[in-house]
């Protein structure tokens, strides 16, 4: 009897591991995007016009990146005439469908899994204003940009990393 009674108690909170550990993918995928904070889907790019400094692609099979949280596409560093320097992500970026999605920049390369992230210091550029099409973020002055990564804060997972060379 009490053996069945702690199988029982097993079963119940194995399950309940194995649901909450869907339940960011449920909520990722039931996303309501707009006045609820999450990046918007927009059908206007948004360029900033500029020298192209360095350039880079999102990578695809880095740790981490699954069905639902990844990232494509192409992204530049450019200097403005004004002399100001921007990260700028093309017209060809995605995003999956995460809340609370950001921008960061860093000194350090292949910041390409959640670990990574939390140990290289990272630089917030601000909340992913699309996450289909171009946007763009300004670099404050003096700082060094080698990669830039999508990161979901409220979940605080890993979506994609590209370097720039």
């Amino acid at each position: 009897m009490k053996r069945m009674i702690y199988t029982a108690l097993f079963m119940s909170f194995a399950a309940a591991r194995v649901a909450a550990g869907i339940g960011s993918h449920i909520a990722d995928a039931s996303v309501h995007k707009g006045s609820h904070g999450y990046a918007r889907e927009s059908a206007k790019s948004e360029f900033v016009e500029g020298i192209v400094l360095r350039a880079g692609e999102f990578r695809e099979h880095d740790r981490g990146v699954d069905a639902a949280h990844w990232t494509k596409g192409s992204v530049q560093l450019i200097k403005s005439a004004d002399g100001i320097t921007f990260l700028q992500l093309g017209g060809d970026f995605n995003a999956g469908e995460a809340p609370d999605l950001y921008v960061y920049a860093s000194a350090a390369l292949r910041v390409d899994h959640t670990d990574a992230f939390e140990l290289e210091k990272q630089m917030e550029l601000g909340r992913l204003q699309n996450t289909r099409n171009a946007s763009f973020y300004p670099i404050p002055p003096g700082k060094v940009v080698n990669s830039v990564t999508i990161w979901c804060k409220r979940l605080r997972v890993f979506m994609g990393s590209a370097d720039l060379i």
